[in-house]
Order: C-alpha cells, then sequence, then structure tokens
C-alpha cells in the first residue's frame, strides 16, 4: 500500500504525506470504519484529481437527470448532480435479487467513469504486488495466492443504485412545499420503500451517501491551492445541510 500511494503522490521517496496524501487523511479521518467507505473515499478523491468528479453537464442529452428545483431551479438541478455523482461511487444496499428501482442514463454513463477509474487503479496495485514478488522484496514461498488476491482493494465494481437513491430524494424534496422541514424530508423518505422495494433500508441507504459526502467534501476543502472548485463544493455543503 505503501509504494502504491507513493505512485499516485500521497506519499513521498520519504513517506511523508503530500498535500494530496494530508488531503485524503482529513476525508479518511472523517468516516466511521463500520460504514466501509475508505475505497470510494480514495476514488473519489482520485476522481477529483483527474477533474471528473464535478457538476458538468456532461450527459444533458441523456434522461434521468434531476428535473426539479426551486425558484432557484438551474442551480439546484447543478447541486443534485454533484451529490448524486459523490453517492454514485458507493454502492446501494439491496437485496441479491438484482437491482429494481428507478433508472438514469446520465447516471449510467456517470457510472462508467468511476469505474474506469475503480479498474486502473486496481490494475496498478497488482502491479505493485506483482512487482514486489518478482523483485523478491516480499516472501514468495507461500500457499496464500487466491487471499492475496482477494484482499487487494478496488476489487468489487461500482453500481450507480446509491446515485439514483439520493438524485430520486433531493428531486422529489421540491414537491411537498417547505422543502426544508423535517416532516417534509420524514415524508419524501418514507416513499423510499415504493421507490426501491428490495433495498435493505432507503433512509439508511442516504445517511450512507450522505456520510460519503462528508468525507469527500472534507477532502475538497483541504485539497490545497492547486484545487479551484472548493468554493462551489462549500456552496453545494450549505444547501445540502437542510435537505439530508
Amino acid at each position: 500500500m505503501w509504494r502504491f500511494l507513493q505512485l499516485r503522490g500521497y506519499i513521498d521517496e520519504k513517506h511523508q504525506l503530500t498535500s494530496w496524501g494530508l488531503c485524503l487523511e482529513k476525508a479518511l479521518a472523517t468516516l466511521d470504519p463500520g460504514d466501509e467507505l475508505e475505497e470510494a473515499t480514495f476514488i473519489a478523491i482520485e476522481l477529483l484529481r483527474f477533474d471528473l468528479l464535478n457538476a458538468k453537464h456532461w450527459f444533458s442529452h441523456l434522461s434521468g437527470g434531476p428535473m426539479r428545483g426551486s425558484d432557484t431551479e438551474d442551480e439546484d438541478k447543478v447541486f443534485n448532480m454533484l451529490v448524486s455523482r459523490v453517492a454514485c461511487i458507493g454502492k446501494l444496499r439491496h437485496k441479491s435479487i438484482g437491482y429494481s428501482g428507478p433508472l438514469s442514463r446520465q447516471l449510467l454513463c456517470y457510472r462508467s467513469l468511476v469505474s474506469e477509474v475503480r479498474s486502473a487503479l486496481r490494475d496498478l496495485i497488482e502491479v505493485v504486488l506483482a512487482g514486489m514478488l518478482l523483485s523478491g522484496d516480499v516472501d514468495r514461498d507461500r500457499k496464500d495466492w487466491a487471499e492475496l488476491s482477494v484482499k487487494l482493494p478496488f476489487i468489487d465494481d461500482n453500481d450507480c443504485g446509491l446515485g439514483i437513491a439520493v438524485r430520486t430524494y433531493l428531486d422529489d424534496l421540491p414537491a411537498q412545499g417547505e422543502l426544508t422541514l423535517p416532516e417534509a424530508r420524514a415524508e419524501v423518505k418514507s416513499k423510499g420503500k415504493d421507490w426501491f422495494q428490495h433495498s435493505d433500508s432507503f433512509t439508511g441507504n442516504l445517511d450512507k451517501a450522505f456520510k460519503l459526502w462528508d468525507a469527500v467534501y472534507k477532502a475538497t476543502q483541504n485539497a490545497g491551492k492547486e484545487f479551484k472548485e472548493a468554493k462551489q463544493w462549500e456552496g453545494v455543503n450549505n444547501w445540502l445541510a437542510n435537505r439530508r
């Protein structure tokens, strides 16, 4: 892992954290280990570095984007899309019978970007391990080859179900009138069982998505001067605070 982090620029040759390493440390410090969001947070930071985690209108010709908003409708749609894209990096807790729920071509396309980054990270860490084995830097007289592969991170592909859940929730809130009231949020959350009939818990999935948002938001606020969108993320975080 240290060699992998050095290749990705999170630590230097002296094993000291770089600016992105400090950013990663701040983000991971916000997480509860029981939520198992560390990999998703790491992938999110990689997407930030590649300028792939933002609210740019890449797939506006496709269906499934946010549709509703208040009198600041365009802003609401942009903010909803950013929060939903962050959620796409996580995974919807769902019964193992196949996904059932709303669809979104926009988020499905975005999921493909997330998947490509995750796959590249998986390839890199496999190459790091192979290099260490070939060079004799680690013990090669072992019987746990299968376990070695399974224990490496980034093995499981992501889905866009959690992103769709967040987009659906935030999109339905404006229909409740005073959308920032606790009663309005509770009313929309109660509909989750109808939208996602086989999810473990709609409210639990939203909570997981918002915990991931908190970690990624923390990263954006500690990303250093090279990251130019920290102010926009702060605005989205303030917008989300009364809606979650």
